[in-house]
C-alpha cells in the first residue's frame, strides 16, 4: 500500500491469479482425476431420464431440439399411419362384430321388415334373435336351455314309442312372428282400442276404458301411431305387451309320424290328450311349460298329410338324420 500526498491510501490491484491454478476438485466430484467430465455426467442425467436415448451428436449440452441419428430410439410409429404392414388375407383375419348387422333380415308374410322398433317392444337383445335365427335357441330361452328341452323331448318320444317322429318348431318363437294370418297387428289406435275392450268384455266399463286407454298410449310411445309402414303380422309377445293377448306366445310343435298318427283320427291334425296317448310327452310339456312361463302347443298329424302347415324353412327340432342315428 501507498500514500499519495493528499494522506490518502491507494490500494495496488494484484495481478489475478491464473485460470489453470483453480484447486482440484475432490476425486468423488465430477471432473476430478479419473471421474467423468462434468458434460459427460450432465448428459448422462439427460439420458436416464429416457431409457435407451443415447448422448446426441455433438455434445449433450448443445442448444436446440435434439435429433437422434437413424439407429436412435424413436416413439413406436401407428401401422395404420406406417403403411409398412401388409393386411391379414380375409380368411385369416379375426371376425368382429361389426362385420354383422345388428340384428338380422326378419320379415313377416306381407314382406315387412321388421325393425328394432319391433325388437325393442318384443323385449328381445340382438343376440337373442340371431340366436333364434341360428336355431341355436328360440324367443324366451337360453341355448343351453332348449338343448335340454330337445334332449327330453327325444326321450318322452322314445319311452312312448314315436321313435319315427319328427319335429318342427313353429310360431314366434321359432320366426318372430306368427304364422295365423288370423293373427294380425293392430294398424291404428282405434283398432287396438276395440280389441283391447273386446277381450276384456266382462269387466266394468271403467276396466275396460282404461285398459284400452293405457294399451294405446303404450301403442303410441313405440311409435306404432306414426304415420310410417307398420308389420301386418303380430310379432313375439306384441299382442300380450298391448293387452289384447291373454298370455304371451306359446311353442308350437309339430309332431309328424305314422307311429304317432296312428293313434289319433285318420291322420288328420289333432291336438291331442297326450296324458292318455303319451303320458311321457303329457309330463315334457308341464316341465317346459312351468320352466318358461309359456305354453306348450303339441300339432300332430300324418307325415304324408300334414297339410298345409309345413314349410320347406321350418326349424327341424328332430328329423330323419336323428331316426337314422338312433337306429346305429
Amino acid at each position: 500500500m501507498t500514500v499519495d500526498r493528499d494522506g490518502t491510501a491507494a490500494r495496488i490491484d494484484r495481478p489475478a491469479a491464473p485460470a489453470d491454478e483453480e484447486p482440484p476438485p475432490p476425486p468423488d466430484r465430477p471432473g476430478a482425476e479419473g471421474s467423468p467430465s462434468r458434460a459427460a455426467s450432465r448428459a448422462a442425467a439427460r439420458a436416464s431420464d429416457r431409457p435407451g436415448a443415447p448422448e446426441p451428436p455433438g455434445g449433450a449440452d448443445l442448444p436446440g431440439p435434439r435429433v437422434a441419428p437413424d439407429d436412435d430410439w424413436r416413439e413406436p410409429a401407428d401401422e395404420a399411419e406406417s403403411g409398412d404392414r401388409v393386411p391379414d388375407p380375409p380368411s385369416q383375419r379375426p371376425a368382429r362384430a361389426v362385420d354383422r348387422p345388428l340384428f338380422p333380415t326378419v320379415t313377416d308374410h306381407s314382406g315387412y321388415m321388421f325393425s328394432e322398433r319391433e325388437f325393442a317392444f318384443a323385449g328381445v337383445s340382438p343376440e337373442q334373435v340371431w340366436d333364434m335365427r341360428m336355431h341355436r335357441a328360440p324367443l324366451g330361452m337360453r341355448p343351453e336351455q332348449w338343448d335340454e328341452c330337445v334332449v327330453e323331448l327325444r326321450a318322452a318320444l322314445a319311452y312312448d314309442g314315436f321313435g319315427d317322429a319328427e319335429v318342427r318348431l313353429q310360431g314366434p318363437g321359432a320366426r318372430f312372428c306368427s304364422q295365423d294370418p288370423r293373427k294380425w297387428f293392430p294398424q291404428s289406435e282405434s283398432e287396438l282400442r276395440a280389441r283391447v275392450i273386446q277381450r276384456h268384455r266382462g269387466a266394468s266399463d271403467d276396466e275396460r276404458l282404461r285398459r284400452a286407454d293405457a294399451a294405446v298410449a303404450k301403442y303410441r310411445a313405440a311409435g306404432f301411431s306414426q304415420e310410417r309402414p307398420k308389420p301386418i303380422t303380430a310379432f313375439f309377445d306384441s299382442m300380450y305387451a298391448l293387452d289384447a293377448a291373454c298370455e304371451p306366445d306359446a311353442y308350437e310343435f309339430q309332431i309328424t309320424g305314422q307311429s304317432l298318427a296312428g293313434r289319433f283320427h285318420d291322420g288328420e291334425q289333432n291336438t291331442p290328450d297326450p296324458q292318455q296317448v303319451a303320458p311321457a310327452l303329457r309330463g315334457w310339456v308341464r316341465r317346459w311349460e312351468g320352466a318358461t312361463g309359456r305354453g306348450v302347443s303339441l300339432s300332430i298329424a300324418d307325415r304324408h298329410h300334414a297339410g298345409a302347415g309345413l314349410r320347406e324353412d321350418d326349424w327341424m327340432v328332430i328329423g330323419p338324420e336323428d331316426e337314422r342315428r338312433g337306429e346305429k
